[in-house]
């Protein structure tokens, strides 16, 4: 999608959606004469990243993509990434959830356009055994069809409620950390113990990338 640079969240918005292209999808190739409709997609094999996927879309004021690798079977079998990214005017997502070894990995990114006179991101990077298949009997339990159950990401509950958060306007970034094992023990944390970052032009996922690998090390 293309977004029109006219004012600083904007220009965040841009660099955001810029960065998560350049990123995550520098080799991307939707296969010609594969396109068709189911219900409310659009549906297409793609292959990213060297990888076959099924690709469905579907577009309204914004957009709303889920790739799903042609690899999956169930949820309790292991799984290549699939890749959810939806996005408007007002913000964007982009998450991916694998299972490799019975472990369970998941990224999710979300950037608010506008959150009283800043742009807010917020960035979480979890992973567990998933040995006794939780996410498969959560996807047995709501009776939905694949696409509905990961586009709406319902599996989110697997995972605790810490992140990390940046808020950024034209003169600082700073950033906190929020987390708790429950909704209202992280939000005791949401807007607490905010650290200045010395770079105001980086995209905040780039800082937030940045900062996680250097966690890892």
């Amino acid at each position: 999608m293309k977004f029109y640079v006219e004012t600083f969240n904007s220009n965040q918005l841009y660099k955001e959606n810029e960065y998560i292209n350049n990123t995550y999808f520098f080799d991307f190739l939707r296969i010609e004469r594969t396109e068709k409709r189911e219900n409310n997609y659009l549906k297409s094999d793609v292959i990213l990243n060297f990888i076959p996927y099924t690709m469905y879309e579907i577009k309204g004021l914004g957009f709303n993509t889920l790739l799903i690798p042609k690899n999956f079977e169930s949820f309790d079998k292991d799984f290549d990434n699939i890749v959810v990214y939806s996005g408007s005017k007002f913000g964007l997502h982009f998450s991916t959830i694998k299972r490799e070894n019975n472990q369970l990995k998941l990224m999710a990114y979300d950037f608010v356009t506008n959150d009283l006179s800043y742009s807010t991101a917020n960035y979480r990077h979890n992973c567990f055994d998933d040995n006794d298949k939780k996410l498969q009997k959560i996807f047995s339990e709501q009776k939905k069809d694949v696409v509905t159950f990961l586009i709406n990401e319902n599996y989110s509950q697997l995972f605790n409620y810490s992140f990390n958060r940046i808020k950024r306007n034209t003169n600082e970034t700073k950033i906190n950390r929020v987390y708790g094992d429950s909704l209202f023990e992280a939000y005791q944390t949401f807007e607490k113990n905010f650290e200045i970052i010395d770079d105001n032009e980086s995209p905040l996922m780039k800082i937030l990338t940045d900062l996680d690998l250097k966690k890892v090390k």
